[in-house]
Formats: C-alpha cells, structure tokens, sequence
C-alpha cells in the first residue's frame, strides 16, 4: 500500500511541480540572504534605509498592481480552452496599467512625505519601475495551469541569478545607492 502511495506521488506533475517551485524559492532565499547582508553593510544603515523605505512602497503597491487576478485567470484559463491568449494579455494590460498608476501614487505620496529629499524620491521611482516588468509575470499563472511550473522555477532562478550577480558587481565596484535602487 505504501509502495503504491509513494510510486503515485513519484509520477504526479503536482507534486513535481510543487518540489521544482519550493527549491527555487529555497535557493533564491539563501542567496538574498547574502548578498543583502553584503549590500547593507556596504551601503550601511542610512543608504540601506533609504532602499528599504523606498521598496516598502514597491512591495505594498505591488499587491495593488497584481489586481487580485492570480486564482481568477487560472480560473479562467481551466474553463476557457480557447480564449488564452486573450485572457492572458487582458490580463497583462489590466497590470500594466496598475503598474503605471501606481508608480505615480508612489510618487506623489513619496513626494508629499520626503519631499525635501531628493535621494529617497529618486531611488523610490528607480525601484517602483520594477512594477511595470512585474506585469508580464502573468505569464507564469499559464505554466502553472499546465502544471509547467519547472520551466517558471528556472527562468526565474536564472534571472536571481543574474541579479545576484549584478549586485555583486556593483559591490565590488564600489558603485552608489542609485544603482543598487536601479538593480532592485
């Protein structure tokens, strides 16, 4: 009984799926937590805060950005066999604007809070452009209705990757608070 449990799990794409999503964001996790390490203390508390104040903006409109879309288009993907293109660039377009409004929230409520700091509204914009690249991340929900999800685990391991990379770079060449805003 066991043995046909385990031969069962061993064949499900869910579970394979599932194990190729896990160890990505495992490893992806583990190397943040280094390179951030080094980054804060090149930068040290008062430029890593400056990033951090300008990313909690990121982070809190990104939710907005993403439309409560995620469980509606696989939803939609399962019911509607004929309609994926349509639904997945309905869906890109609906983000993509979100992301554009919400780039220009964060600038006026940036620019009413600090705006007397130049820095902190100049690295908050450079940061909030990742939300216009974060629409096309739709694209990930149709793999996942595939039960694809290995090819997603590693294009996005291999961008980490890069951008890992990128910021070691800028750590070893001594560069400034803007291009590590830029690299977020």
């Amino acid at each position: 009984m066991i043995k046909k449990i385990i031969s069962k799990l061993k064949s499900s794409k869910i579970l394979t799926n599932s194990i190729w999503m896990v160890l990505s964001t495992i490893i992806q996790m583990i190397i943040s937590l280094f390179v951030n390490m080094f980054v804060a203390r090149y930068l040290g508390a008062a430029n890593y805060g400056i990033l951090n104040y300008g990313l909690s903006f990121v982070n809190f409109f990104l939710g907005v950005c993403n439309l409560g879309l995620g469980t509606i288009i696989i939803k939609y993907l399962v019911n509607e066999k004929n309609k994926h293109g349509e639904i997945l660039g309905t869906s890109i377009i609906l983000r993509f604007f979100a992301s554009f409004l919400s780039i220009i929230l964060i600038f006026i409520l940036v620019f009413v809070l600090r705006g007397n700091d130049k820095i902190i509204v100049f690295t908050t914009l450079l940061q909030a452009l990742s939300l216009v690249f974060d629409s096309f991340t739709v694209i990930s929900l149709w793999y996942q209705y595939r039960l694809e999800s290995k090819f997603i685990a590693i294009i996005t391991f291999v961008a980490y990757i890069i951008m890992a990379s990128y910021k070691v770079f800028l750590l070893l060449t001594k560069s400034s608070l803007m291009w590590f805003a830029l690299s977020n």
